[in-house]
């Protein structure tokens, strides 16, 4: 099945390691584009002692607080839905010896599609992140991500933005405060 508007691009990893900072997200590793024998494309900072996803499942391992563990994968997923990530699986969610939690693979991200991509996976909501989602305007984000992403990518962000921050609202209205964490 053929994608409208699809581009797999370094791009996408500059652009959400950026939006990770605005946001103070803490899980896209470092991320610089550099232009290394002739080719433009992204430096990722490499993440020592980490396990996949599909690692962690296959040697059934479970994390040590399984609460914190759970608001890491709710985070992942508000992220990967602000940023339309399309590409999230078992192989690029990396988890470090301390457990924590942290994105790679960001390259087929940023579509111009302003719905959510998956918003039945959104069931509880990290207030600080919503808030810091709320701060973005276009002035910053053009800013910060205009290198990497065009302008029709980033309206159609905050249009995610504003839908999943709506979606959180209705949740809440819906089953209590319980869907907020810190």
């Amino acid at each position: 099945e053929r994608e409208l508007d699809f581009e797999d691009t370094y791009r996408g990893e500059c652009a959400a390691y950026e939006l990770d900072k605005l946001l103070g997200l803490g899980m896209v590793p470092a991320t610089v584009e550099r232009v290394i024998s002739g080719e433009r494309g992204a430096v990722v900072l490499w993440i020592d002692n980490a396990i996949t996803e599909g690692q962690r499942r296959e040697q059934s391992l479970n994390p040590p607080d399984a609460e914190a563990w759970s608001h890491q994968i709710f985070k992942m997923r508000l992220f990967d839905n602000l940023i339309y990530n399309t590409d999230r699986n078992l192989g690029n969610s990396l988890i470090t010896a301390d457990w924590h939690l942290r994105l790679i693979d960001h390259t087929r991200s940023f579509r111009k599609n302003a719905s959510l991509r998956s918003p039945d996976q959104l069931v509880r909501f990290s207030r600080s992140l919503l808030d810091a989602m709320a701060a973005l305007d276009e002035p910053v984000l053009r800013d910060r991500l205009g290198r990497y992403i065009s302008v029709w990518q980033i309206k159609a962000l905050l249009e995610r933005r504003d839908r999943l921050i709506a979606l959180a609202k209705q949740r809440a209205a819906e089953r209590g405060e319980v869907v907020y964490y810190p």
